[in-house]
């Protein structure tokens, strides 16, 4: 895999990981290249990986869940597609799901339970309210991700009152402000129950800066921040932030040694470390092919991960 988009840390060296091109969750031990395990979640989510890949002559693109973050809430890990069109504004209902699993080490063996069903309304849900008006999301929601700047999830993390904080990339409002949307009920909502959504949060994180990752650590949020279009070519940032809707995220000075994080994990027993992973998906690995060109040779993709302090 190249997209590396979401991940959580399994233990002191393992962790899971998800790509936005397929719908397998994979399991590698940080510093080694092979995977040790990996869970498809194709019936769970009902996609078919195995007819998911374009055809030659097929001038639409894959379908995939497109997860772009994870958290945790006790021992269920809550993984959100990106909610978004395709590239072109197409309706790509496939990423509209919010799902949870439990996932544990049991020895050698690594256990996957999926629970209850995915959540596959939320969008639909909050624009039939009154939240986050000021974002434009149900005119953004029928645009395309990338360069047309649409309607795209790509972070995810527990709330201080047991619910999840959405994160999205775009849109921004004014061109600066990213949106934080809480849903207080993410329990509920897998079992079928009416999404309940708590004051939505704007975070300045710099023109044309969207929310790319999440993570909490001892209480204080994380956030990495990137471009919220294709178009924008600044580099990516780090924030830490308390969770205080009226408290700015302060920087985090790093050096991300070029790369593109969209998954960013802390790892037990190691206070004020950060484990960032590239989506390296459009990374050249050779004259002009990029990763995600390689998906009939798998073995020879790859992703890059990143060990940062603060």
């Amino acid at each position: 895999m190249c997209d590396a988009s979401a991940a959580f840390a399994l233990d002191e060296e393992h962790f899971v990981v998800a790509s936005n091109d397929d719908n397998i969750l994979r399991v590698y031990k940080r510093g080694h290249p092979a995977v040790k395990e990996m869970h498809d979640l194709g019936k769970f989510v009902k996609i078919k990986n195995d007819g998911n890949k374009k055809k030659k002559n097929d001038k639409d693109d894959a379908r995939e869940v497109d997860i772009e973050g994870v958290a945790r809430l006790g021992n269920l890990y809550f993984w959100i597609g990106s909610h978004g069109q395709n590239r072109d504004g197409h309706d790509r209902p496939e990423r509209h799901q919010l799902f949870a699993m439990k996932i544990e080490k049991q020895g050698e063996d690594i256990v996957f339970e999926e629970q209850h069903t995915p959540y596959r309304t939320l969008i639909k849900d909050v624009l039939a309210g009154e939240k986050a008006k000021d974002y434009k999301l149900e005119e953004t929601s029928k645009l395309g991700t990338g360069d047309q700047g649409g309607l795209n999830i790509e972070g995810l993390v527990a709330a201080p009152d047991g619910g999840l904080w959405i994160g999205f990339r775009s849109p921004l409002k004014d061109k600066t402000a990213a949106l934080i949307l809480p849903l207080q009920n993410p329990t509920e909502v897998i079992k079928g129950k009416a999404a309940a959504f708590g004051e939505p949060i704007s975070l300045s994180l710099g023109k044309g800066y969207g929310i790319r990752s999440l993570e909490i650590d001892n209480g204080r949020y994380l956030i990495v921040a990137g471009p919220s279009t294709d178009a924008g070519d600044q580099p990516f940032k780090l924030f830490q932030w308390s969770g205080r809707a009226d408290e700015a995220p302060a920087p985090i000075t790093a050096n991300l040694g070029g790369i593109a994080p969209e998954a960013v994990f802390t790892i037990p027993g190691k206070p004020g470390a950060l484990y960032l992973l590239s989506d390296d998906g459009d990374q050249e690995v050779k004259k002009g092919v990029a990763c995600k060109k390689l998906e009939d040779t798998p073995e020879k993709q790859s992703f890059r991960g990143r060990l940062v302090t603060y």
